[in-house]
């Protein structure tokens, strides 16, 4: 399965390493420093369900460079998730549906806005 993960801190990192080590074909996608970190030392997920050592592991920071997948985990900030609906829509299928998680209060307001940018080609 080829999976990408838009958006590669804690929360995309965890899931794309799992993924990953269990077979999935998976490309992060990050930027600035932590692109650089996890292309120059792959990705070490330390976890109580057990450790992770990716040595190396597919990164960019261009969406539309890495093909079609089947899957795509959008795990970005809230500021950064319309903008991210945007540059991941074309790599998704007519099936694909946002499901953008926070804690903050304005999370339904954003959640509204980027579903709507992510499904506007789909009408």
């Amino acid at each position: 399965m080829r999976i990408a993960i838009m958006g590669s801190g804690a929360v995309g990192g965890y899931f794309g390493a799992r993924l990953a080590a269990g077979g999935s074909e998976v490309t992060f996608l990050a930027r600035g420093a932590h692109l650089a970190a996890m292309r120059e030392r792959g990705l070490t997920v330390e976890s109580p369900l057990g450790d992770i050592r990716l040595a190396q592991v597919k990164a960019g920071d261009n969406p539309q460079a890495i093909g079609p997948v089947d899957l795509v985990i959008v795990a970005v900030k809230l500021w950064d998730t319309e903008q991210a609906a945007r540059q991941i829509e074309p790599r998704s299928s007519r099936w694909s549906a946002p499901a953008p998680r926070s804690s903050r209060s304005r999370t339904a307001c954003r959640r509204t806005r980027s579903s709507a940018a992510f499904s506007a080609s789909r009408r």
